[in-house]
């Protein structure tokens, strides 16, 4: 990427709609499975990583990624690619839950059959709000490399904090503002904190709303309704509480004004609340581009068999690098 990504406390935290997305670094490819409406995949490409393949189930998601995105071939799982592929990099984002230690035996065999093939690996917890994004978001989130890389690798360092985060209302003011509603100023100014994280993603939620009791009392006391969803941003005589579009529920993940959602009211809310803040995927995507460049290819990719993959007689890598619910480069 010719340039760093810039988090600024401008009227959105996302990334720029530029085409410096378009930059990938030379030998950095990947593949990324449950890629939903595509914030892992656009804070990836924004890191330099080229993508060869989005998989996807959800019919509504997939009409996005197709609006934005190559139509490339599918894979199954993650586990199954990185068997087959041997990437030199596998990342893997999940809810915060899994570091439960009720699920301790399933991280485990996780963690085991990516060993089994020669991965060395590593949970982190990472907050969305602690890399520019105006949204608490803790995410458990795994990265294997080839142990040669592991030793490189450094998780990315935090660039804010939910005290420096941009805001709900600085990042939303110019669309609540869009429509002539008079309450924008005095809304975006007391909704000066960051906000809850965003749920429903999953289709076992109800419907388009903010969540269960608890998390709507926090949007509650940003000014916001978590009742339900609103169609378009407020017009003037709109009283307060305001409710959120799917737009700007958008923003609020990091994800830039010209990345459309499509679908249904519903849908589109489940893959905005599914999605992996662009900002964080391409803080992650960066320390592993910069690991995977220090190491480098030499003669061929690193193996954990033989130390090196090498190349074949006409001179081609024998495995192509690939980076996954999941990503593998």
């Amino acid at each position: 990427m010719s340039a760093p990504i810039a988090v600024t406390s401008s009227d959105h935290a996302s990334l720029p709609p530029d085409d410096s997305r378009h930059q990938a670094l030379p030998g950095l490819a990947c593949v990324e499975i449950c890629t939903g409406a595509g914030g892992q995949a656009l804070g990836l490409e924004h890191a330099g990583f080229e993508h060869r393949a989005l998989v996807e189930l959800d019919d509504d998601a997939v009409r996005t990624l197709r609006a934005t995105a190559d139509e490339r071939d599918l894979f199954p799982a993650v586990l199954a690619l990185a068997a087959r592929l041997k990437p030199r990099a596998v990342l893997i984002e999940n809810v915060k839950g899994i570091l439960q230690a009720k699920f301790a035996n399933y991280r485990t065999d996780v963690l085991q059959q990516l060993e089994d093939l020669g991965y060395a690996t590593s949970w982190q917890l990472l907050r969305a709000c602690d890399f520019g994004v105006p949204q608490l978001r803790p995410r458990a989130v795994l990265v294997a490399l080839w142990p040669q890389s592991f030793t490189r690798f450094i998780w990315p360092t935090p660039t804010t904090c939910p005290d420096t985060a941009p805001s709900v209302g600085s990042v939303l003011y110019q669309s609540m503002a869009s429509r002539g509603w008079e309450l924008a100023r005095e809304w975006a100014d007391s909704a000066a904190a960051i906000a809850p994280t965003l749920c429903g993603g999953s289709r076992k939620h109800g419907g388009a709303d903010l969540g269960p009791s608890r998390a709507r009392q926090a949007w509650a006391e940003l000014g916001v309704n978590g009742s339900s969803v609103a169609d378009a941003p407020p017009l003037p005589g709109t009283p307060l509480p305001v409710k959120l579009t799917v737009a700007q529920m958008a923003l609020l993940q990091g994800v830039p004004p010209d990345w459309a959602i499509t679908g249904r009211k519903t849908a589109a809310y489940r893959q905005v609340g599914n999605a992996f803040p662009p900002l964080v995927a391409a803080a992650v995507g960066r320390s592993i581009a910069t690991t995977l460049v220090q190491t480098g290819r030499g003669t061929g990719d690193w193996s954990p068999h033989t130390g090196w993959l090498g190349t074949s007689a006409s001179g081609s890598s024998r495995h192509a690098p690939v980076a996954s619910p999941g990503v593998m480069a």
